[in-house]
């Protein structure tokens, strides 16, 4: 898929270097919780639109997310940090469920509302993680958080008007991106040890 995106993070390390299995854990940490992210938002929006009886469980898994990210941020940026990251992932996964509720209810205002909250605090998240981590640029995370969101609007529009094959055309794009914006945390977090390192 064509997103647009930077360049990727170039690890300080020589020609010859060589993944450590820590270095590839935090990898599939980071990729991990973004495809989860990806498949529990999809989960959540159609458990909602379709009043299914799941929706608390799936809701409760979606919302258990931020805390995931936080006790994956603990060991490298300490617990002040990682809550701070923690509060603003919330933050977007509520803005994202307030788009789903008012096209539930087939309020405008709600849903307008809900996605320029929803944008922002994209924004903010892109800021903040800009600012700790010098391998993390802002403007990155901007544009990836940005792509996901407007994919994710789609999807919630295709699944009210039941396109499904739209929705399912999302979904794979959705994929896409959140294995980029999973490689690229990742990349940061193991160039920001490397250098804390000397390596």
């Amino acid at each position: 898929m064509n997103f647009e995106t930077q360049e990727m993070i170039t690890l300080p390390v020589q020609d010859n270097f060589c993944f450590s299995f820590e270095q590839m854990n935090i990898n599939s940490t980071f990729q991990g919780l973004w495809t989860r992210l990806a498949v529990l938002m999809r989960s959540s929006i159609y458990s909602s639109l379709l009043e299914l009886s799941n929706q608390p469980i799936v809701m409760n898994a979606l919302f258990q997310l931020p805390v995931e990210f936080k006790d994956s941020f603990q060991m490298f940026y300490g617990a002040e940090v990682s809550q701070r990251y923690a509060n603003l992932f919330t933050d977007f996964l509520a803005r994202g469920s307030h788009v789903v509720d008012g096209i539930k209810t087939n309020n405008q205002d709600m849903v307008d509302q809900a996605t320029r909250g929803w944008y922002l605090t994209g924004d903010h998240i892109a800021n903040f993680l800009g600012t700790i981590n010098l391998f993390w640029d802002s403007r990155q995370w901007n544009l990836l958080l940005s792509q996901y969101i407007n994919l994710k609007v789609q999807m919630i529009l295709s699944i009210a008007t039941e396109d499904y094959q739209k929705e399912m055309d999302l979904l794979n794009r959705i994929f896409d991106l959140t294995s980029i914006m999973g490689s690229y945390m990742a990349r940061g977090v193991i160039a920001r040890e490397l250098q804390k390192t000397g390596c």
